[in-house]
This record gives structure tokens, C-alpha cells and sequence, in this order.
């Protein structure tokens, strides 16, 4: 996943922010659950067709997602529930965004839809498979790492899919470009980790 470049100019902001949250005991599954209500904000504001609505909305679930990580981690809380919790989250305000495009009533829409979450599954099926077998096959840890290609290499990575859902909120109108070209990136990104599983899976 490419280095989000407003990481730098913004991480002073998060961490005390996130450092007040953690003095006053905030706990980071409350963060979580705000995050999940942004959400469902979003998909009530792309199914009402206001984009404008659904990009703040966007925003705001994904300072809420960076901030309960952080939160957790200054409070020692941090558990594999959490890290469950994180990823779920993540591909539930993608997916569903997507299938608020179609449901928000137009029909147009439905076939770049299909195709975008049918690249997401094959992706992250591929990634987890390449996962799962690699571990089987006690394949080193700086292999396990290794990325299929370098701007796309899953369907939850923050960066990319953020980006993705703020151009859709921004042009809408677009949105068969943006999943066509996205869910294609996507899919040539599987069958890059296929070829890195061949050569490193025996």
C-alpha cells in the first residue's frame, strides 16, 4: 500500500487528539462504534444521492478508524478482536457504499458494481489464500510480505479504498469509470499474487 501522503501533516493533530481520548478513558470500542454509525450515515447519504453528505461522513469514519487503533495502543487494550473489528469495518463501508450506488436508483450503476465487488472478493480471497499457504509452508516472514503489486494488494487497504470512495462521492457521474478501472487494477493485482504464489509456493 502506497505511503498515504497526508500521514506526516496530520499525525500530530491524531496523536493528541487520540492522547485526549485515552486520558479520559475513552474506550477505543466506543471509538469503533462511532465509526460503524458514520457508516451507516454514509449509506444513507449515497442512497439519497448527497454525495456531499456521504464524502463528510466519509471522513469522519476514517479519522474515527485511525483513532481507535491509536487509542487502543496508548491504553494497552489492543486485542485481536480489535484488529477483527478494524477489518470488518473497513470492508463494510466499501461494500456497502458500492451497493448503495445501485440501490440509491440508478440502474446504470449495477453493472460496474457487480464487477468492482466481484474483483474485491477474488482479491482479498487470492490475498488471504496466498496468506493461509504461506504460513502452511513456513515461508519466512519478509516473503509473507511480499506485495503482488505495489499500489494494490488487497480489498481493505485504507489508502486506496478511501481514495476510491471520495472520487466517487466527488463525481458520481463517473462512478462506472471508477469501478471499472479500480475493480481492474484490482483483479490484475490477483493474478500478480498468483504468480508470486507459484514461485514461492511448492
Amino acid at each position: 500500500m502506497p505511503q498515504n501522503p497526508l500521514k506526516p501533516l496530520l499525525a500530530p493533530l491524531f496523536d493528541k487528539v487520540a492522547q485526549a481520548l485515552a486520558d479520559r478513558g475513552i474506550s477505543p470500542h466506543l471509538i469503533t462504534f462511532a465509526a460503524f454509525m458514520a457508516t451507516l450515515c454514509v449509506f444513507v447519504a449515497i442512497g439519497m444521492q448527497i454525495f456531499w453528505l456521504a464524502l463528510i461522513f466519509i471522513l469522519i469514519n476514517r479519522a474515527l478508524d485511525t483513532l481507535d487503533g491509536m487509542v487502543a495502543r496508548l491504553q494497552n487494550r489492543e486485542s485481536a478482536f480489535g484488529a477483527f473489528l478494524d477489518t470488518f469495518a473497513d470492508v463494510f463501508l466499501a461494500s456497502g457504499a458500492i451497493f448503495m450506488m445501485v440501490l440509491g436508483g440508478n440502474s446504470a450503476f449495477a453493472t460496474p458494481a457487480l464487477y468492482l465487488l466481484f474483483t474485491w472478493l477474488v482479491n482479498a480471497a487470492c490475498s488471504r489464500a496466498f496468506e493461509k499457504a504461506a504460513i502452511s509452508s513456513n515461508l519466512p516472514a519478509p516473503v509473507r510480505s511480499l506485495k503482488s503489486l505495489v499500489l494494490l494488494d488487497g480489498v481493505s487497504n485504507q489508502t486506496e479504498t478511501t481514495l476510491v470512495l471520495i472520487l466517487i462521492c466527488l463525481l458520481p457521474q463517473y462512478f462506472p469509470v471508477i469501478a471499472i478501472f479500480y475493480g481492474s487494477a484490482c483483479l490484475m493485482a490477483s493474478f500478480a499474487r498468483a504468480v508470486l504464489a507459484r514461485r514461492h509456493l511448492k
